[in-house]
């Protein structure tokens, strides 16, 4: 049985039309996960099946987690479970919520600036959602047969974008931009599948697409039908069992329709204009409101083990994401030793050789880029039509059409210069 219900799982993400293969894939992940688990049931597997519970919090910043050292957000059931489980310290996502999605399946009175007192509160506020479920699996007896994966989707909507208040400090920048504070995302595993690792760190580098093979294969799926997907299961980094990533890089952006890309290997980092669509006024080191009126939050080193310590921001930092050689807008730097993206290496001739490692891999995911279709605005699709809702619109079989309408372009009019040097 397990043969049959892997090729259909195979088949839903292989064989689907283009205009069908969003909706595949996040359904398709979890339903895939739960045919497998059926499937062992169906067989008789000696071990239980687990439970799998997949929280996803919506901008959730870097620094707005107790574990990674914020003495100003107030979560403590986060703050056990993770405790309890694995810390993912080296875990990526994309830097929106649409493509991240996609790719998976209190008041405080400490904080004298209303609106991030605000976001503070309901950071608590999804703290106690969760607790409620811990202690509803718990009085069922289902907590020890449950993994719980706790993401986000991409970095802290920062210092009013999107007219939000998360922080990423001390990682630069936010939701939207390609620097580590819109890609590294706050993560962790619990359950005792991974109590070999209870109460550490990983180091290891993991993307949020790895979640679908991963999870897959805890499930009790056949890793042979998805394995093609262009994402790895980290199962056995999670349990111990091989404390070596199969991923070696991340692919942070390709925008087929203008210039911006980035991407990380190793421990290297490429961008060219990391602000992408944006128009490039949140690119900076944004710290967190502090308790009195204009102040900001206290980074104390060594608070958490999972805490990212960067010190105070350079007087010398460059701002800027250019080279003067090709004169163009990118950037390259160390994340071992620059996790804050303090100092850009592009024109470094002593890194040229790590630059060009770099550069060669990201020309190889340009090759076989497929272009996206990229349908016209249809003012029917409008939210505000639907009780300001997304919502489907349409049955036309034409949307989206098959090919790229004639009046895309590889360099759209937008709020972003990454066009410049076309």
């Amino acid at each position: 049985m397990f043969r049959s219900i892997d090729e259909s799982c195979h088949k839903m993400f292989h064989n689907t039309s283009p205009s069908k293969i969003l909706f595949s894939f996040i359904w398709g992940t979890f339903v895939c996960l739960q045919l497998a688990a059926d499937a062992a049931s169906d067989n008789n597997d000696k071990q239980q099946q687990p439970n799998i519970v997949f929280i996803l919090a919506d901008d959730y910043g870097w620094n707005d987690a107790g574990f990674h050292g914020s003495k100003q957000v107030y979560t403590p059931v986060l703050d056990e479970m993770a405790s309890e489980g694995l810390i993912l310290n080296n875990y990526y996502t994309l830097p929106m919520c649409t493509p991240s999605r996609a790719a998976l399946m209190t008041v405080f009175q400490n904080v004298w600036d209303v609106r991030r007192r605000k976001y503070v509160g309901v950071v608590n506020e999804l703290d106690t959602a969760i607790e409620q479920i811990v202690n509803k699996l718990q009085s069922k007896g289902e907590l020890d047969n449950t993994i719980i994966v706790f993401s986000t989707d991409n970095g802290g909507a920062a210092n009013g974008f999107d007219n939000n208040w998360g922080n990423n400090f001390p990682l630069r920048s936010g939701k939207g931009y390609f620097y580590e504070g819109g890609t590294r995302g706050v993560a962790f595993v619990h359950g005792t599948m991974f109590q070999n690792r209870a109460g550490q760190v990983s180091t290891e580098l993991i993307h949020i697409t790895d979640w679908l093979p991963t999870l897959y294969e805890a499930a009790g799926g056949d890793l042979r039908y998805v394995s093609d997907l262009g994402s790895y299961s980290v199962l056995d980094v999670l349990t111990g069992k091989n404390l070596t990533s199969p991923r070696s890089e991340v692919l942070v952006n390709l925008n087929p329709y203008s210039t911006a890309k980035g991407i990380k290997v190793g421990r290297y980092k490429y961008m060219r204009h990391p602000e992408d669509n944006t128009d490039g006024s949140y690119d900076s080191w944004y710290q967190a409101p502090g308790p009195l009126p204009f102040s900001n939050e206290t980074m104390v080193p060594n608070t958490t083990s999972s805490q990212v310590y960067c010190g105070d921001i350079p007087s010398n930092v460059n701002f800027s994401c250019y080279s003067e050689k090709s004169g163009i807008d990118e950037c390259f730097y160390d994340l071992e030793v620059d996790p804050c993206e303090f100092y850009n290496l592009i024109d470094n001739p002593d890194y040229d050789s790590e630059r060009q490692k770099v550069m060669d891999r990201l020309a190889y995911w340009e090759s076989i880029q497929v272009e996206p279709i990229y349908p016209p605005v249809d003012p029917e699709a409008d939210p505000v039509n639907f009780g300001y809702v997304w919502n489907p619109w349409t049955n036309d079989p034409r949307i989206p059409p098959n090919t790229v309408n004639s009046h895309s372009s590889k360099c759209p009019g937008g709020k972003g210069n990454t066009c410049d040097e076309m």
